[in-house]
């Protein structure tokens, strides 16, 4: 009598789990990515940005309530990523996270 609901529960678990583990793969890699933006010679904080929407909209936005925060300084560029994972579960929120930070490029002749 037990098995199904218990069945059901383990494998909506792990759907909930590729989810997770899909959008912490998803922030990563656009945050790789505005990072790389961000840090070249000719790099800015808007070109991270917008580098960092290309690739979420290129993957479908995975993410709900991403809040995108790049900075670039004299010695170091980073970009922080945070959004939050569709659920299966009512009630049941999960965030996810990425944050990348790396030197400025710099020219001297």
């Amino acid at each position: 009598m037990l098995v199904a609901p218990a069945l059901l529960a383990a494998v909506t678990a792990v759907f909930q789990a590729m989810l997770y583990f899909r959008g912490v793969q998803v922030a990563r890699l656009a945050a790789a990515q505005g990072l790389t933006a961000t840090q070249g010679l000719s790099g800015s904080t808007t070109a991270g940005r917008e580098r960092v929407n290309d690739v979420l909209d290129q993957l479908g936005q995975p993410l709900s309530g991403v809040i995108i925060t790049v900075s670039r300084s004299a010695g170091e560029a980073r970009v922080t990523i945070t959004g939050r994972v569709p659920t299966l579960l009512p009630g049941f929120a999960v965030d996810v996270r990425a944050d990348t930070a790396g030197p400025v490029a710099v020219f001297r002749p």
